[in-house]
């Protein structure tokens, strides 16, 4: 039984290159990073009905989601392509599981005022995916065996609505383990059992329901949309992104909720996040995605300059960590939300000029190219994608 398309990525001319709009997406989604840590790290107490507050935070909701969406795409792009050349990929995962957890560790040892050294966060939840991505893989294989009807976009939206559900339904079960409404709380845990409650369900970044977005990036096509493909697919995408803006907005207004908190009542909460988070951003995730593919050869310049970031994302996310660490604690108490903007602001685009340096000067010296050159078999630069 041939597989369909989305089994594994053709190597034609234009999938065996770099894709310029991927590595410029994930550039946003790494700049989007720095900008809501950096915000959030700085001390300006500010109410979120302030307009600088409120688009920090829109920003920050996005972030996470596309920079876990776009992993899934580059880790299940990878293993395809290795099993594809019947090369191992135990090593090739080892050293990726390893280091994420490994840069996690770092991180929080980096900020303690943020994290315990031991608190699960973005790169653990990354590395459990990559461990989870052959079997999902297998998985995909084995019910498509059974039926052209279980093509991946089917079964892993369905998987997708189930893992997003599991937390609701989990935390009803036992009402005792509903997080608190307080930062500490879901990055502190008291015992080991407690440890991997944070890590799979009850966490900053858990594996339920974060995943979705890693399983949602493995089945995204990449490929440039052509001009007859265009229309369609953004606008249908786009039409949903919005639907789900005036949806939850009105539903906010009906019953009195707020729209969206980052911890706290909210019809959207991002800690932790809850089945209306999920499908917003999820949404957004996917419309930006056919925007970037769509929209590349117009926006050359906003690609130019967002890709050498993309390309860095994973150095970038970690050593603007080590920069906010140095520089915190030498602030004020309170320097106000238009200090804090510029501030933000100057950090995002000194990592976005350095990322431009970076690939014109020294383009081999980063933790992308470390983790490269430690894996067996792994693909040329050129072709990886930050695989």
């Amino acid at each position: 039984m041939k597989m369909p398309m989305v089994w594994s990525t053709p190597m034609n001319n234009r999938a065996s290159t770099r894709s310029q709009h991927v590595d410029a997406l994930r550039g946003l989604a790494v700049l989007a990073m720095v900008q809501v840590h950096t915000a959030a790290l700085l001390p300006a107490p500010v109410e979120m009905t302030h307009i600088l507050a409120f688009v920090s935070a829109a920003i920050g909701g996005m972030a996470a989601p596309l920079f876990v969406t776009l992993s899934g795409w580059s880790v299940h792009r990878g293993l395809r392509r290795r099993i594809d050349a019947r090369l191992s990929i135990t090593r090739w995962l080892c050293v990726r599981i390893i280091s994420l957890f490994l840069l996690q560790l770092v991180i929080n040892l980096l900020l303690p005022q943020r994290f315990k050294w031991y608190t699960p966060g973005v790169l653990s939840l990354l590395a459990i995916c990559t461990l989870l991505a052959p079997l999902i893989l297998k998985g995909d294989r084995i019910l498509y065996s059974l039926s052209n009807w279980f093509i991946p976009y089917r079964t892993r939206l369905v998987h997708a609505i189930a893992i997003v559900f599991a937390p609701v339904i989990f935390f009803n079960i036992f009402p005792s383990l509903v997080p608190e409404q307080d930062w500490w709380w879901f990055v502190t845990a008291s015992s080991a059992q407690e440890w991997c409650l944070r890590l799979l369900i009850s966490g900053t970044y858990p594996v339920f329901p974060w995943v979705v977005y890693f399983l949602i990036g493995g089945v995204l096509e990449h490929d440039l949309l052509d001009a007859d493909e265009k229309s369609p697919l953004l606008r249908l995408s786009g039409a949903f992104a919005f639907v789900t803006l005036i949806l939850t907005g009105g539903i906010a207004l009906a019953t009195g909720h707020r729209w969206a908190m980052t911890i706290g009542e909210g019809l959207l909460t991002f800690f932790p996040a809850n089945p209306w988070f999920v499908l917003v951003s999820l949404a957004w995730t996917v419309f930006l995605w056919n925007l970037f593919r769509a929209c590349s050869d117009r926006l050359t310049l906003l690609m130019r300059l967002l890709a050498p970031s993309g390309r860095l994302s994973l150095t970038i996310y970690v050593f603007h960590f080590a920069i906010l660490s140095v520089l915190v604690p030498f602030f004020p108490d309170d320097i106000g939300i238009g200090i804090v903007f510029i501030i933000t602001f100057t950090h995002v685009l000194f990592w976005i000029v350095l990322s431009i340096l970076h690939q014109s000067r020294i383009p081999k010296v980063s933790l992308e190219s470390l983790l490269r050159m430690l894996s067996s078999g792994a693909v040329p630069q050129s072709d990886s994608n930050n695989e």
